[in-house]
């Protein structure tokens, strides 16, 4: 039992560090950070930055091995960024947004923009 909690906590904070690495990286990149763990009634977003006048809700994971992280996004996550997506459209008044994904791996950093489209 004790085990399983640090594992969790490990994660945790692995996660936090991840998603901290990855607000840098998109201010580096000229993005500016909205909100960082934005929890709506729908779901949580990772990070939901802007560039210009374009919104986009960025899906951050992380993994050991860089080629299992590209299969980390499930199809359930991603319907429930795009159902987030209708919310933060009605709340900004926007219709420009796209779903960015943030691949980390141990020493990698991969930027997929536009990762998925609403189904």
């Amino acid at each position: 039992m004790q085990k399983n909690n640090s594992n969790r906590n490990y994660n945790y904070k692995l996660g936090l560090f991840a998603e901290i690495l990855t607000c840098i990286y998109l201010m580096f990149k000229g993005y500016r950070i909205i909100k960082w763990r934005y929890k709506i009634s729908v779901g949580e977003i990772d990070i939901l930055a802007k560039k210009k006048k374009l919104f986009v809700i960025v899906e951050v994971k992380y993994r050991k091995n860089s080629e299992t992280v590209m299969y980390s996004i499930s199809n359930n996550q991603q319907k429930r960024l795009i159902n987030s997506a209708k919310w933060i459209m009605r709340e900004y008044k926007t219709e420009k947004i796209r779903f960015d994904a943030i691949l980390i791996s141990k020493f990698n950093i991969k930027h997929i923009k536009n990762a998925w489209q609403e189904i």
